[in-house]
């Protein structure tokens, strides 16, 4: 019974070390985490994750998250990250997409960070890499911003060695003076590879966002 329990013991080991993606948006004291196919995502597909919903004192937001297998693969992660939230009044909030289970290529790895948008405050922007391949977890190699009030775009390279498998974590804080909209699409990338272009999803969610705005505003 012994030699039985132990390969079953260590598969269940092996299916609960991989982690899902997931999204977590913190404004004040709200905290709002969404696993990918888990409870609250909008998107049925595997590798991506939509969530729609207030959150503190933003009380519309709209959330695309991109990893793999939808983009990229372990051993060439790619995360994109779509958000729009527009705020009633003064207050920040922060998005993070982490995903885990990336396998590194080879010793010395290129980390692509990318921002583009369009805010009436500021916007930030880190990477996080782990080593030790935990959800949220590692160091920032690469910050961008604060960027804003208007049209923003920014990017920077970094170099890491020494990794084997690892993790990856993108950290957006949109910060308002005041009640307002915000806008971006936001890249993570080892190493340098293509990515659709889902800009015009953002221009929609925020055409929309603003139009919801109007009507509380009136």
């Amino acid at each position: 019974m012994r030699v039985l329990l132990v390969p079953a013991v260590l598969l269940f080991l092996a299916v609960a070390a991989q982690a899902d993606p997931v999204v977590r948006l913190t404004s004040g004291s709200e905290t709002k985490s969404v696993t990918d196919n888990g409870i609250g995502d909008l998107s049925s597909d595997a590798g991506v994750i939509s969530v729609a919903g207030s959150v503190g004192g933003f009380f519309f937001n709209m959330t695309l998250a991109f990893t793999k297998p939808f983009l990229g693969s372990s051993t060439e992660g790619t995360m994109h990250l779509t958000q729009v939230s527009l705020s009633g009044g003064g207050g920040a909030i922060t998005i993070e997409f982490t995903d885990t289970d990336f396998i590194a290529a080879g010793p010395n790895l290129s980390f692509d960070a990318a921002i583009g948008g369009l805010t009436m405050g500021t916007v930030s922007y880190d990477l996080k890499v782990d080593p030790g391949n935990s959800e949220f977890g590692g160091s920032v190699v690469t910050s961008l911003g604060p960027s804003g009030p208007g049209a923003f775009s920014d990017a920077a390279s970094t170099f890491v060695s020494g990794l084997t498998t690892f993790s990856m974590t993108m950290v957006v804080t949109i910060d308002h003076p005041s009640w307002g909209i915000t806008s971006f699409d936001a890249d993570a990338k080892d190493p340098i590879a293509p990515i659709p272009e889902p800009a015009g999803l953002a221009l929609l969610c925020g055409a929309c966002g603003i139009v919801l705005l109007r009507r509380r505003r009136a």
